[in-house]
Parts: C-alpha cells; sequence; structure tokens
C-alpha cells in the first residue's frame, strides 16, 4: 500500500493493472486506451505535481496541476466511512490526493504545420483510497481559460510570443463555440458512444467526426437527412458554402467564419482539439461521475 509519494511516481490507472513505463508516456498505451492515467511525482525543489492523460482527451493533451499540501494533500491520511464509488468515506485510514488543475498542454499536428501551446485550467479532483480501491471524486468541475503560450508552424512561417497565442486562442475561441452549438444539438451522443465504441480509440474521435462533419460542413459531407442546400452560395477556397445554412443554424458570430472557410481549415489542422473540446465536459461529468470511479495504484 502506497502511504507517500516519496521520491518515485507511481500512477494510478482507471480500470487497468498494464506495466507502465520506465520513462515518460506511452503514447496510446493499454492504460491509457482503457481510460485515464494520473501520474504523481515529486519534481526537485519538492513540488508534488500530476498529470493527467486519457483516450478520451487525444494523444497530444495533458492536463497538469498541483497536489495540494496539508490535510488530504500527498501523503496525508483521513479518517472517512464510505466505500468505492460514493465519495471520501470508507472504514479506517484512507490515501487522499487533493490534485488542483492548472494548465492543459496540447500538441497537434497536420500536414503543413503544427501548434504546440498550453491553455490555463482550473478545477479540483480528490484521490483517494477505500478497502484497498482508488477512486477519483471531481469536487470542482475543470474549466478551460484562455492560451497562455504557443507556437504555431504554418507551412514556412513560425509564430512565437504574442503572435502565436493570439492565433491559438483565436481558433479555440471558434472551436469552443462551434461545438457548443453542435453539444446542445446532441446531448445524448458521447452517453450512446460509450456504448458503442468502449471509450477505446480511435472509435471515439472517428465517431465524432462522422456525426458532426455533416452538421458543420454539408457541402463537404453532405446534408443531413431531410436538408437542403438553402443559398445563397458563397465562395472561399475553392468550396462553395450556403450562407444560407449558416444562417439558419450558426449565430451571427461563426457564419462569417464559416462562410469564409476559415472554420474548415480549424477542422482540416485541429480536428482532434474540436473533439477534445466537445467531449470535455462529458468527460468530467460522466466518465469521471462525482461520485467517484475505481482507480488501481502502482508504482512507475
Amino acid at each position: 500500500m502506497l502511504k507517500s509519494i516519496g521520491a518515485a511516481a507511481f500512477c494510478l490507472l482507471l480500470g487497468s493493472c498494464a506495466g507502465l513505463p520506465r520513462e515518460g508516456w506511452v503514447i496510446g498505451g493499454p492504460s491509457i486506451e482503457k481510460g485515464i492515467e494520473i501520474r504523481l511525482e515529486r519534481e526537485a525543489d519538492g513540488t508534488e505535481t500530476a498529470a493527467i492523460r486519457s483516450a478520451h482527451f487525444g494523444d497530444g493533451v495533458v492536463v497538469r496541476g498541483f497536489v495540494a499540501s496539508g490535510a488530504g494533500g500527498a501523503g496525508g491520511a483521513v479518517v472517512g466511512s464510505g466505500g468505492g464509488s460514493g465519495g471520501t468515506g470508507g472504514g479506517g485510514n484512507q490515501e487522499s490526493f487533493d490534485i488542483e488543475l492548472s494548465e492543459i498542454r496540447y500538441f497537434g499536428n497536420w500536414p503543413r504545420g503544427w501548434t504546440d501551446m498550453v491553455l490555463e485550467a482550473r478545477g479540483h479532483l480528490r484521490l483517494y483510497e477505500a478497502d484497498g480501491r482508488w477512486n477519483c471524486e471531481v469536487l470542482e468541475i475543470p474549466a478551460i481559460g484562455a492560451v497562455g503560450s504557443a507556437e504555431i508552424r504554418f507551412g514556412d512561417e513560425y509564430l512565437t510570443g504574442d503572435r502565436a497565442a493570439e492565433a491559438a486562442d483565436n481558433r479555440m475561441q471558434r472551436i469552443a463555440a462551434a461545438v457548443a452549438v453542435w453539444r446542445e444539438g446532441n446531448p445524448a451522443w458521447f452517453v450512446r458512444a460509450a456504448r458503442k465504441f468502449r471509450l477505446s480509440k480511435p472509435g471515439w474521435d472517428r465517431g465524432f467526426a462522422e456525426a458532426a462533419g455533416p452538421f458543420f460542413f454539408p457541402e463537404i459531407y453532405g446534408y443531413p437527412e431531410g436538408e437542403r442546400v438553402r443559398g445563397p452560395l458563397q465562395g472561399a477556397d475553392g468550396i462553395r458554402w450556403d450562407t444560407g445554412y449558416s444562417a439558419e443554424r450558426f449565430g451571427e458570430g461563426l457564419r462569417s467564419v464559416r462562410d469564409s472557410g476559415t472554420l474548415y481549415r480549424d477542422w482540416e489542422e485541429a480536428r482532434d482539439l474540436w473533439y477534445f473540446l466537445a467531449q470535455w465536459p462529458f468527460f468530467w461529468e460522466y466518465v469521471l461521475p462525482g461520485g467517484g470511479t475505481e482507480i488501481s495504484a502502482m508504482k512507475s
């Protein structure tokens, strides 16, 4: 049984006891495929940190935070009376780690470039042990903030500093606004997908593209059943966009970026970011419900 982080790191694996890499992460490895991997480490300066990866986030995303000090922090023991999935109760002493999320690191690429950025984040999780089981309780639903820093490669152009951060943040805002519209009209999609794709990549993101593509870009994927071309059409980047469809489906802020082809470039160059933002609230509310989720603890 683990009583403290100590000098070595250990991983908490949701639904998996697969072997862990000795160094770094195995992107798309067996533990990631099955759900969530949370790695707690003590840095050289004594700071205790957490790094969270999941197939639900995609290969290029790491959610990071700090293990809170004091009662309930790393190595702290709390006494309660609950069990495996209903909160921080249970008989006897139990290990507890409070994690305050601080940032999201994202890397994504496409044939002619890549984006590397750090997003602000806020949220509060609690890992706790009860009756030999590890659980994760969501105390504060994690929220995504603005882009703090970024580097972007567009073909021969390389952006850094404020220019890169602004470009990345603008893309984030466009995609977030778009997926919010789609999610509002498809509230149960991720629940159905959880049953159909069994939480594994690439089923989830491929299924999302097949479901969301026709809604956002019927000119490319074909119109949904019962839909038709509205017109008038507006040409951009070799594609004739249906401005009538945009006006009917999207708010004023999204219409112009869809009709100009900007939103489609976002889709082509950062589809994993669309998927990540679309499922983010679902992950915390459904995959890791507030009641807790069973976790196995292993040393790395």
